[in-house]
């Protein structure tokens, strides 16, 4: 008599039944007459799966069946849950095909606590909840669906603890139990595998090009998406916000989408250059695209941009590098990107807050929406030395040595770039004064 006990303390026993046995087994069996068929047996050379049995009695005591092979010999003593029971030898006959391609068929649990439900849905019940790394029979295929955004299959599984309900793939990975262990794997990987052997940036930085508005504290080869498949580590550095990602394992999970477990990853590839990553970060879902740009051409441009700024401020010390006005004081600018402003009393606070600001530097990191730039050189950034962090903007034009500024509320700033003029614009005008 061969036996075999798994940890929910369930007996699974799969033996010929000698005359002894039999004669206890009625003692506190009753006749029960039908038809099954195997879903998961304890002993595949004896009595493999799909196999059609006839049910000949059943013992509520051991929560077992006696069987016999429909086309074999020998009679086996099963647990009931291991059978899938039917009234005809047909209908049993029937199910066994429809199992026959799920015959080799398992998988790997991928999430902690991933659920197994009384119905394909997922708010049904949950009736298990597995570990990490735990392998279940997949039964049959039930539907396709979608949940929270992410596509996938509801599977009808048994656990090997006797445990059957209904999983949804998205963490699971499917694999053939007769395969080589290198194709247990399951699909090709090669595509992402590839697709992790470079650096890529952030959306933006596209965007930032096709607008012209290089912003030099965000386009830089500091931020990205980089992978480090020998540490299988993924870091996402963003301008605000950093994130690191350890994973074991890479799920495809449909064409070009592929899952970095256990940290629930998800990448999806957007064509040669681009990917996408979504992920859960403090409850809140993220949603990152990055495109693939070489180092030396994000210096290039930045290079580029560098000069923009540097042209522009030496234009204004060439034409000037000292402007008076009749009602606003006068600026005059210096090398190293200072400025001077003096008597601007009028200005003090509806424009200048602080009476004692007085010098400091000038940047162009701003930048002039579409519908402004037929009117407008740029944005003058004034950033006093007693609130660097605090620049106060001005549209600016610069004609024969004559500077004209228009203040920029900073409600008509966004992303640094000014969107609109004010409803009721402040204009000052200033001439070279030699």
């Amino acid at each position: 008599m061969l036996s075999f006990s798994y940890g929910n303390g369930k007996k699974l026993t799969l033996s010929i039944i000698s005359v002894l046995t039999l004669s206890l087994f009625f003692s506190c069996g009753q006749s029960s007459g039908g038809y099954g068929v195997v879903l998961l047996s304890p002993d595949q050379n004896s009595l493999p799966n799909t196999t059609v049995v006839e049910i000949t009695d059943r013992s509520d005591l051991r929560e077992s069946y006696t069987v016999t092979p429909v086309d074999g010999d020998g009679r086996y003593e099963i647990d009931t849950w291991r059978i899938e029971f039917f009234k005809k030898r047909s209908e049993a006959r029937q199910r066994a095909e429809e199992y026959g391609e799920y015959l080799n068929i398992w998988a790997r649990n991928l999430r902690d606590g991933l659920a197994i439900r009384e119905s394909p849905d997922s708010s049904a019940k949950r009736v298990y909840r597995m570990r990490p790394g735990q392998e279940i029979k997949i039964l049959e295929l039930v539907k396709e669906d979608e949940i929270s955004g992410q596509p996938g299959n509801w599977y009808r599984v048994l656990t090997k603890d006797g445990t059957e309900g209904y999983s949804f793939d998205y963490y699971l990975q499917i694999f053939d139990i007769t395969a080589k262990p290198e194709e247990q794997e399951g699909p090709d990987l090669s595509e992402i595998k590839e697709a992790l052997q470079r650096d890529y940036r952030p959306e933006s930085f596209e965007e930032m090009v096709e607008n012209e508005r290089i912003r030099l504290d965000r386009f830089s080869t500091d931020y990205g998406f980089f992978p480090d498949l020998e540490k299988q580590e993924i870091e996402i550095r963003m301008h605000d916000r950093r994130f690191t990602f350890q994973y074991d394992s890479i799920k495809r999970t449909r064409d070009s989408r592929y899952l970095f477990m256990p940290d629930e990853l998800e990448v999806v590839l957007r064509g040669k250059d681009k990917i996408q990553t979504i992920f859960t970060d403090e409850d809140q879902q993220r949603d990152y695209s990055f495109i693939y740009i070489e180092d030396e051409e994000i210096e290039d441009i930045r290079q580029g941009e560098t000069e923009r700024r540097e042209a522009l401020f030496q234009d204004l010390l060439e034409k000037g590098p000292r402007y008076t006005g009749s009602a606003y004081g006068s600026i005059s600018f210096q090398e190293d990107n200072k400025f001077l402003w003096q008597d601007f009393q009028r200005l003090v606070p509806t424009v200048i807050p602080n009476p004692n600001y007085r010098e400091g530097r000038v940047s162009f990191d701003h930048f002039l929406a579409p519908s402004l730039k037929e009117d407008y050189q740029g944005v003058l950034a004034l950033r006093y030395s007693l609130a660097p962090n605090e620049p106060i903007l001005f549209l600016y034009s610069l004609e024969n040595e004559r500077l004209r500024l228009e203040y920029v509320p900073p409600q008509n700033v966004d992303e640094r770039v000014v969107t609109e003029r004010s409803g009721t614009p402040l204009i000052m005008a200033f001439s070279r004064d030699d």
